[in-house]
């Protein structure tokens, strides 16, 4: 008899004991927004995790890949069986590859990094939403704000501009234009 057996979906498993068990995360290769050798280092780790999960009994599937002409973009990585999560935790976080570039000889740049994580569980397909019960809408679009700072500064420009118009157009009202020494009146 197996030790376990797959249950009606593919996330679950039942062990011996008749307990309900899920199957880990997926995990995410990402290169980010990093530059080709990124690409070129994610494709080699991720035929290390594959090479690394058959050699300890794991199953491994790739279930989505972006690839490009030097390598991946990112990939997501399914792994199960016994020690899939060791297997996982190993690989978990931020690794690092120093060497000189393969595609920019001379480049002064030696470090590559690319990320390995674990996807959060997908709760939304565990629950009860249906089609039907989603409304997308568009909302209007809001007007940027400027700073106060910055419409203050507008504001004294245009006043400003109007005046000096207004002076070589002759059309200047002595009242509203003080002089030098002219104080404001500001008495109620």
């Amino acid at each position: 008899m197996p030790s376990s057996l797959k249950g009606a979906d593919d996330d679950t498993e039942i062990s011996r004991s008749g307990s309900l068990k899920t199957a880990p995360p997926p995990c995410k290769l990402s290169t980010a927004q990093g530059p080709a050798e990124c690409r070129i280092f994610a494709r080699f780790v991720l035929a290390q995790i594959l090479r690394e999960a058959g050699q300890a009994g794991v199953q491994a599937e790739v279930l989505e890949e972006t690839a490009d002409k030097h390598g991946i973009l990112s990939a997501i990585v399914r792994l199960s069986g016994c020690p899939a999560d060791d297997t996982a935790q190993r690989w978990q976080g931020t690794l690092q590859w120093v060497c000189d570039s393969p595609l920019r000889p001379r480049h002064p740049r030696k470090n590559r990094y690319i990320g390995v994580f674990r996807l959060p569980e997908n709760r939304a397909a565990q629950s009860n939403i249906r089609p039907e019960d989603v409304l997308f809408q568009n909302l209007p679009r809001r007007r940027k704000r400027r700073p106060a700072r910055q419409q203050n500064r507008i504001r004294r420009a245009r006043h400003a501009y109007a005046q000096r118009h207004q002076r070589a157009r002759g059309k200047t009202n002595a009242a509203s234009t003080p002089t030098k020494n002219a104080r404001w009146n500001c008495s109620r």
